[in-house]
């Protein structure tokens, strides 16, 4: 199966993915509202993905947005339907567009992948309140442990974490979990170091009004050499973070999101509930957990991927 097909939720998070079929010699177009998104969501630090046949592995196309911008620009739109468009096709390994005779050689970009392209970061909405009526918030206990937590089966998952969420949850069957419970707890043991995580209020609509309130951002960090954690005495299981943003009551109009825990991949929406979060905004992310931490160099470090931040 093609890799960048059986990829394309990731990738599409903070990069282009199109498809296109070598029997038309690669035919694409490329949106102009799409193209402006991704420049906007990543400053231009995102790339153009072609795929091609679904059952080769390695075909697809992955092209910096930079090597070719000079190429997208509106002298170079199709004139052939009014859109706001590009089109071309890839033949030999030479991409081109048409109102341009310009061949741009892609040779090198060709059957390529890495994990970096989606940056290996992913972003989950966790809920922060427990006991039966779900009324009950936990969250001034989390930022006070400075983890995200959910209840829940009443014993540690050490042996579990990172596993995949089938065999957490076959597991948990086994152990006479509720569907409720062993789907949140399998979905929980995946968030890693450097995920973003949104802390919702509330998921619940007000009337008929979709309404969805964040409470808090943290990013997932290692600590002792160690991410997740079990608090038998109050949290249940519990993942190290970085708190970045808290006490926010932020109201989105979005609807759908009253379970415990979602990953959320569609890149409008992850957009929308984590600007500021993004790749993006990298060096402000770095900027929070350096404010609130400093510099004190004989402090317990945590680190989030290659980033070592002093706590």
């Amino acid at each position: 199966m093609n890799w960048a097909k059986v990829n394309r939720g990731k990738l599409s998070l903070i990069n282009y993915v199109r498809k296109a079929d070598p029997k038309t010699n690669y035919w694409l177009d490329l949106s102009h509202n799409k193209i402006n998104y991704y420049r906007k969501l990543t400053n231009d630090r995102f790339n153009i993905i072609v795929y091609g046949d679904d059952s080769i592995k390695t075909d697809f196309y992955v092209i910096p947005y930079e090597e070719i911008k000079h190429l997208l620009v509106k002298e170079n739109f199709a004139k052939s339907d009014g859109r706001r468009r590009w089109i071309g096709s890839i033949i030999n390994h030479y991409l081109s567009l048409t109102n341009t005779d310009t061949k741009h050689n892609v040779a090198d970009k060709h059957g390529v992948y890495s994990s970096d392209y989606n940056s290996g970061r992913s972003f989950y909405l966790i809920g922060s309140k427990y006991g039966e009526l779900a009324n009950i918030s936990m969250l001034p206990a989390m930022i006070s442990k400075e983890v995200i937590a959910i209840g829940f089966y009443d014993a540690p998952l050490d042996g579990y974490y990172l596993r995949s969420e089938v065999e957490i949850k076959q597991f948990l069957i086994e152990e006479g979990e509720a569907p409720k419970s062993y789907n949140a707890i399998a979905k929980f043991l995946q968030i890693k170091s450097g995920d973003i995580v949104a802390i919702k209020k509330s998921g619940s609509p007000r009337g008929t009004t979709p309404s969805l309130i964040i409470d808090a951002y943290a990013i997932v960090v290692e600590r002792m050499g160690s991410v997740y954690s079990y608090d038998s005495l109050e949290l249940g299981h519990c993942i190290s973070v970085e708190f970045l943003d808290t006490s926010l009551n932020k109201e989105f109009g979005i609807g759908g999101h009253n379970r415990t825990i979602a990953r959320i991949t569609e890149p409008e929406l992850v957009a929308q509930i984590f600007d500021g979060f993004l790749p993006k905004d990298e060096d402000n992310i770095r900027r929070k957990i350096r404010k609130k931490r400093g510099y004190t160099q004989n402090r317990q470090s945590s680190s989030i991927g290659k980033v070592v931040i002093l706590t």
